[in-house]
């Protein structure tokens, strides 16, 4: 539906005057010459293209049609299934020179490589401009005409059954750029046992080459390697479970479910795993003890992220909570072991001390004021001293003290 959207779209900008075809069908496509490129460091030549569809659109700077219908080539160029994802790569080549062509180019977001002042147009001979040549994988030209003839759906239609019949095998250089750039990611995630990450870019950089180009084939290693890692993994945690390590084996397969998330691997190990724990008791009480160890981690996390933005009290109330709730677990030792040292800090431990206290003191001192203002001294005495008595090292005590002295 979007490729007979797009063809209705470039017939919308062209007249309905009919175009004959310009160059023979099967003619090996002649290399682009120009005076200078945009969007691109080198000259582009289409013998190094070979591998890819590629899409030729010629226009004229003195003509606004060839502008006109520049921004639906740019669209067609980024229409996934269809342009450079597809291995499809266009150029663009005009008579006209940068400053002319600039502004056009940087207002329609254009990025492939556009031919300035070139001659090609002579070589090509198109019976009418603008123009597109579609050039199959083998370099020879398989459609050349009008990009209104048929309404636009043909030479739409062309590229579409041209991908579909002889796809192309080289992946487009920015697709390939991406992928190369996730490749090399995972190889660093893998160094790093981050198994999870490594797959995900692993998978990246596998759907963006194309089936053919050897970077597919790498791409398609590093998965493989990913996959033998998660197998060995779970493979161990079979083991364990067989010689009846079952805290270990548990440990381990939940380990192939978070660190192959995604993967066939993982679906095995939770598989594996719901399976032990419905038969085996010793599982079942071992997979319950890790899932306690998790969600203890999760609020360790959260009293870590309170520490980060100094705020301590909140920080000390989540790790008293985790001692608490999660009294058998390592994170509930971690908690313990944080919140001593937290308060052996001078100015954390004022701040804690004064959050502890915030409740209450604020009541007392509220309360003492109150009756300050009803002339009831002795009783406004007592709340201020119990303040002083209950939370001497506070700055509440410090307010407590200066209302006790301006007792009249």
């Amino acid at each position: 539906m979007r490729y007979i959207v797009l063809a209705m779209v470039v017939a919308g900008f062209l007249s309905s005057a009919a175009a004959r075809a310009d160059l023979k069908e099967g003619t090996i496509a002649p290399d682009i010459e120009a005076k200078e490129w945009l969007n691109t460091d080198e000259p582009v030549s289409l013998s190094d293209l070979r591998g890819m569809v590629v899409v030729l659109f010629f226009w004229v700077g003195w003509h606004d049609a060839g502008e006109a219908i520049l921004p639906l080539v740019n669209q067609l160029d980024n229409t996934r299934g269809m342009g450079r994802s597809a291995g499809v790569y266009t150029i663009g080549i005009t008579e006209a020179d940068k400053k002319r062509t600039g502004p056009v180019i940087e207002k329609n977001k254009v990025f492939f490589p556009i031919a300035l002042e070139s001659k090609s147009v002579k070589e090509y001979e198109p019976k009418s401009l603008p123009s597109v040549v579609v050039i199959d994988p083998s370099g020879k030209i398989v459609y050349s005409g009008w990009p209104g003839t048929g309404g636009g759906n043909e030479f739409v239609k062309k590229i579409q059954d041209l991908i579909e019949s002889n796809p192309p095998t080289k992946t487009h250089p920015r697709e390939a750029e991406f992928a190369r750039e996730h490749l090399e990611n995972a190889k660093r995630e893998l160094r790093e046992y981050d198994y999870l990450r490594a797959f995900r870019d692993g998978r990246l950089a596998f759907e963006r080459a194309l089936q053919g180009d050897p970077l597919k084939v790498y791409c398609q290693n590093m998965l493989d390697l990913i996959d033998v890692l998660g197998r060995d993994m779970l493979a161990r945690g079979e083991r364990q479970f067989e010689e009846k390590n079952f805290s270990e084996g548990v440990t381990t397969l939940r380990q192939v479910i978070v660190q192959f998330r995604g993967s066939d691997t993982a679906k095995r190990a939770r598989r594996l795993l719901e399976s032990m724990a419905k038969d085996n008791a010793e599982v079942k009480k071992a997979v319950e003890a890790q899932k306690q160890e998790d969600l203890a981690r999760v609020e360790l996390k959260g009293a870590l992220d309170d520490l980060r933005q100094r705020k301590f009290g909140d920080a000390v109330d989540a790790l008293t909570k985790i001692e608490k709730d999660y009294a058998d677990t390592s994170a509930a030792t971690d908690a313990r072991d944080l919140k001593t040292r937290l308060l052996k800090n001078e100015i954390a431990a004022a701040i804690v001390r004064d959050h502890l206290a915030r409740n209450d003191c604020e009541s007392w001192l509220s309360q003492g004021r109150n009756m300050v203002r009803s002339k009831r001294v002795r009783e406004a005495k007592e709340f201020f001293q119990k303040v002083l008595d209950k939370y001497p090292e506070t700055s509440f005590a410090d307010e407590a003290r200066k209302e006790l002295i301006e007792l009249p």
